[in-house]
């Protein structure tokens, strides 16, 4: 155990016994998980390969050790410890200590609440957002321990980015005409200086929001990252980025239905100061917003949207994705006698954690078209425009049906590299139908179904600016009750790509400096059993077995299946 993990330790001690001691005000919290992983690869990808394993037996085990302090009515701390042993450490070599959490939040003057330390950050779908990863919607229940552990270590809840730094906002009554009105602020560190050459980086935000009495919310938001000046001796380049938008939202009742209304504009300016080959300062502009109509008695609800975002709309703090491609796999990370990095399949984005992403980027860093070639940086995503509609339907009866559908039409604003533009198509279904309840059985029996198709268009000459690509999800998943916590967990996941694109390669000022052709023909296909056993609302127990099979027809040496054995025991108390 090092100096500081020691040093951690002595002071979370000294402090429990020291509000023991007062009047006992605090709580313990925390969560544990066990999850070993023996995994086997096969296929033609290792037809050339004669030194990496064929099996691999990964895993590891945690414990978080939460306090909640409130030393007094206006003052609380929170600090969660970490302590993980990997399976591969024996008597102790793998023990890895951390101060995983740690902030103190309370109130001044019984008016101003602040939080200082590490912060849950989130403002708006243009100023700082955390858009849900590819692959990760509508997620099968055998997936979802996996989807949520994933979320929970990198601090994904809520769509926040976690962030250290300082908060802080103030809440002012009204009588007449408005309601109330709340002013929030926030600034973190974004990036620590190496003293040389990168200086340090912080992003701040800032909000004013009205609500009337006739319940209209009217919001101001601005979002700024900027470098600080003279924090690196030898940096000349100054960089920062503001996003500046207003939204409002409102509700209003028209007989049996509610209809709701949410829209935001924003505006962005991005100053690359003595920045090498910057030319320009550009300056973006974005606009969402949605009607929607809800009807509480007959359980429908109909939304419609458009969006438009300018080729130039830069905003660090809604366009930073969560999945980051650069990534090698975890297990078998690289396959001929030439280590060459394996190609990542759809199982790895969707449980692998080296993939997610938790820091702020302000470059618009690379996505994979085949799984998200619409959307890849969220709402905010630029030279966008476009409209959707879905319409979510629920049976009246328990809820034990519920359907929706949407679809997304979108096309590009101004044409990469030509002066043809990208036409999108997106289509959306996704069915839970709780099966026991339709015929009454006692034993719970689910059913999940999801289908997802995106469709790329652009006309033009496919060996130079032509484009045609198409990608289909299709996820189903049954868990049926053997007893009252045993059930059957089964899965399926069907995912076809074919087509060609050209994907952007920009430099770090988020210029387009050239195009790489792609052109796919791949299969990926998942398929997963195994065993749930829940001893509480926030304790189970998983033994799953899940194989996912990759075939590229258009580079079969690429080709690999997957076996892997899980159990995983997770709990929260």
């Amino acid at each position: 155990m090092n100096r500081k993990t020691k040093n951690i330790l002595v002071v979370l001690l000294l402090l429990t016994n020291f509000v023991f001691a007062q009047e006992k005000k605090i709580d313990f919290y925390g969560a544990g998980r066990f999850n070993m992983i023996n995994s086997g690869i096969e296929g033609n990808i290792l037809s050339q390969d004669t030194t990496n394993p064929r099996k691999q037996q990964t895993g590891y085990a945690l414990f978080d050790l939460g306090f909640h302090i409130r030393p007094n009515e206006n003052t609380e701390i929170k600090a969660t410890t970490r302590v993980q042993n990997d399976l591969n450490g024996f008597w102790g070599g793998g023990i890895n200590y951390q101060l995983r959490e740690l902030y103190l939040r309370g109130l001044l003057f019984k008016k101003i609440a602040f939080q200082v330390g590490d912060l849950n950050t989130k403002m708006t779908p243009l100023t700082l957002y955390n858009f849900t990863e590819e692959a990760g919607e509508n997620q099968v229940k055998a997936l979802q321990l996996f989807q949520e552990i994933n979320h929970y270590d990198k601090f994904y809840g809520d769509n926040s980015w976690r962030q250290q730094g300082a908060q802080g906002h103030m809440v002012f009554d009204f009588k007449k005409y408005l309601n109330q009105v709340k002013v929030s602020g926030l600034i973190t560190k974004n990036k620590q200086t190496d003293y040389f050459s990168v200086p340090d980086r912080l992003f701040s935000g800032f909000t004013i929001a009205t609500k009337s009495l006739n319940h209209l919310q009217v919001s101001y938001q601005m979002a700024q990252t900027f470098d600080v000046q003279n924090t690196a001796m030898f940096s000349n380049s100054h960089f920062k980025n503001s996003v500046h938008s207003i939204s409002i939202k409102d509700a209003y009742k028209l007989a049996n239905w509610l209809l709701g209304v949410d829209i935001e504009i924003g505006k962005s300016f991005v100053d690359y100061s003595q920045y090498q080959n910057q030319v320009k300062n550009p300056e973006g502009n974005s606009m969402n917003g949605t009607i929607s109509l809800k009807n509480d008695a007959h359980k429908i609800a109909v939304e419609l949207g458009i969006n438009y975002t300018s080729t130039s709309f830069r905003s660090m703090g809604s366009q930073t994705r969560r999945i980051n491609w650069n990534q090698i796999a975890t297990q078998f990370p690289y396959y001929t006698n030439r280590e060459i990095p394996r190609p990542a399949g759809l199982i790895e984005i969707m449980t692998d954690p080296i993939f997610f992403n938790t820091q702020l980027n302000p470059q618009l860093s690379y996505f994979d078209p085949l799984y998200e070639n619409i959307r890849p940086y969220g709402m905010a995503t630029p030279n966008r425009q476009g409209y959707s509609a879905s319409v979510t339907w629920k049976a009246p009866f328990h809820d034990c049906v519920q359907l929706k559908a949407s679809y997304l039409n979108e096309q590009e604003i101004t044409g990469q590299g030509t002066t043809e533009l990208r036409q999108f198509n997106e289509i959306k279904a996704q069915a839970s139908i709780q099966l026991n309840e339709l015929y009454a059985g006692k034993k719970k029996f689910d059913l999940s179904l999801s289908y997802k198709k995106q469709e790329t268009n652009r006309a033009g000459n496919k060996a130079i600016d032509g484009i045609h690509l198409n990608s289909e999800f299709i996820k189903a998943g049954l868990n049926y009750g053997l007893y009252d916590q045993l059930s059957i967990e089964l899965a399926g996941i069907l995912f076809n790509a074919s087509g060609n694109e050209f994907i952007a390669n920009r430099n770090t000022v988020n210029d387009i400096d050239f195009f790489s052709a792609y052109q796919t023909q791949l299969k990926e296909h998942i398929y997963i059993s195994g065993l749930n056993y829940q001893f509480g609302p926030n304790t189970c127990l998983k033994i799953q077995y899940q194989q996912a099979n990759r075939d590229n027809s258009l580079d079969s040496q690429k080709n690999y299946t997957l076996h892997r054995f899980a159990v995983i025991y997770n709990l929260f108390f």
